[in-house]
């Protein structure tokens, strides 16, 4: 990303989000996760993004990840990685919930927890746990 263009940015998040959108309808999933990993390279390579280009692609995406009833992995590395946010945002996790959205995984390791777990207990409550039918996690081995 260091050497593209924002409108080459904008394209190659868009075909992501796309291919997240098939994956959502495959079948053979419970979760969708990741959902914004393309930023972590573009913050690398110095870009900020603005989510609000994708708010229709991330509503597609949402619509078919609630009406197939699958979980959006929320996940924690972000409050200890100096982003001072879950992965994705609130912001797009309030968007996923006006979607019908119900389910969420939550990505938190041991090492997470002791450190972050219990701001993210309030993020979750503050954001999204009001009407949500199913909260989920998977433990470190």
């Amino acid at each position: 990303f260091k050497k593209t263009s924002h409108e080459y940015d904008i394209g190659i998040y868009k075909k992501y989000v796309r291919e997240l959108i098939q994956i959502a309808n495959c079948g053979f999933i419970d979760t969708v996760a990741h959902i914004t990993y393309p930023e972590r390279y573009m913050k690398e390579a110095g870009k900020d993004f603005d989510y609000s280009v994708f708010e229709d692609d991330f509503t597609r995406l949402f619509e078919e990840i609630a009406k197939n009833g699958l979980a959006l992995e929320i996940n924690t590395s972000g409050l200890r990685q100096g982003i001072f946010d879950t992965i994705p945002k609130i912001s797009i996790l309030e968007l996923f919930r006006k979607c019908g959205g119900e389910k969420i995984t939550v990505n938190i390791t041991s090492i997470q927890w002791r450190f972050h777990g219990c701001s993210f207990i309030l993020i979750l409550d503050k954001a999204l746990c009001r009407n949500l039918k199913e909260v989920t996690s998977y433990e470190d081995e």
